[in-house]
């Protein structure tokens, strides 16, 4: 076989494995935070289409914030809207950095399952609001916020 033929079979092949490999993102979102302040006022809505009912789904916030942020943790409200209008709300402490102040996992960014195996009763429109909920109005030294939802295997 052609060397040339050989090479580009194995290419292609390498880029397909590569990418089936990764995780299987249904919705993925980021909100840049403008001047990096989130106020109480500033909710950020996500709106997740699901039609598959009988798979399960991992739930992942992200929080990128600067080297500069001053706290430990951020408190989170997250609602949740199902398609046939309930509405629940879960507070969420966020560890941004253990106890001796290195960020978790060695950067700023954190990527946090919420849910893991989660099973969706009903197919539509799911919105999903996160709000910041600190003791100050202004949390300071957040870049931005992203919402993903990735379809389980």
């Amino acid at each position: 076989m052609n060397k040339k033929i050989l090479f580009q079979l194995l290419a292609a092949t390498s880029a397909l494995l590569l990418t089936s490999c990764g995780p299987n993102y249904i919705f993925k979102k980021d909100y840049p935070i403008a001047n990096k302040t989130w106020l109480y006022r500033d909710s950020l809505n996500f709106e997740v289409a699901i039609e598959d009912t009988a798979s399960l789904y991992t739930i992942f916030l992200d929080l990128t914030h600067s080297d500069d942020f001053a706290s430990e943790n951020a408190y989170i409200n997250i609602f949740t809207k199902s398609p046939d209008g309930k509405r629940t709300k879960n507070l969420l402490s966020v560890e941004m950095a253990d106890k001796t102040g290195q960020w978790r996992n060695g950067s700023s960014s954190v990527h946090l399952p919420l849910q893991e195996n989660v099973h969706f009763q009903q197919q539509g429109n799911y919105i999903f609001t996160i709000a910041q909920n600190n003791r100050i109005d202004s949390l300071q030294m957040i870049e931005s916020v992203g919402f993903k939802v990735e379809k389980l295997p």
